[in-house]
């Protein structure tokens, strides 16, 4: 009812028959088309009942998306915290807790790599002429060198590796 509201008021207010209007045989200015033709309350009832209804049910719909979302970012808050105190219970060695963090996060590089590989496949996009298209294995080794992620002999280590990449 407020968009409606809006919509009558901006259509009153500037809808005068100027611009690309101006030509068109016939332009009656909004303002006296609702004075000839005065709109009723009662016109406006299945209109409401439309709008309240898709209010609501766009209301919920948001809400469910944003409480889904809110429960996998605790989860991952989590399991953030799960592997911290597993890191500081089980290891000793400051660097062999680094070197675990380095493959947890190398890890998560190759999986999203992996997602936006497969995605641009399935959209069958040219990786040729795409600037957006993520690079092979090799490239995003080199990235997450620079990165600090991986050091130079796990990058030779993993582009010699054979196997699947994925």
């Amino acid at each position: 009812l407020i968009v409606l509201h809006i919509m009558l008021w901006a259509l009153w207010e500037f809808h005068d028959c100027t611009g690309a209007l101006e030509n068109v045989v016939g332009c009656v200015k909004a303002q006296e088309f609702f004075k000839k033709y005065p709109i009723q309350i009662s016109e406006l009832g299945m209109l409401t009942s439309l709008v309240t209804f898709f209010v609501v049910f766009y209301n919920g719909n948001c809400f469910t998306r944003y409480t889904t979302l809110y429960d996998k970012a605790n989860t991952i808050t989590g399991r953030i915290h799960n592997v911290s105190l597993w890191l500081r219970a089980y290891f000793e060695s400051p660097s062999t807790r680094w070197n675990v963090i380095r493959y947890i996060l190398a890890s998560h590089y190759v999986h999203y790599w992996t997602t936006k590989i497969r995605n641009f496949e399935w959209q069958g996009r040219d990786k040729n002429r795409d600037p957006r298209y993520p690079g092979d294995f090799l490239k995003l080794c080199e990235d997450l060198q620079k990165k600090g992620v991986l050091i130079h002999a796990e990058v030779e280590t993993l582009n010699a590796y054979n196997g699947n990449k994925h």
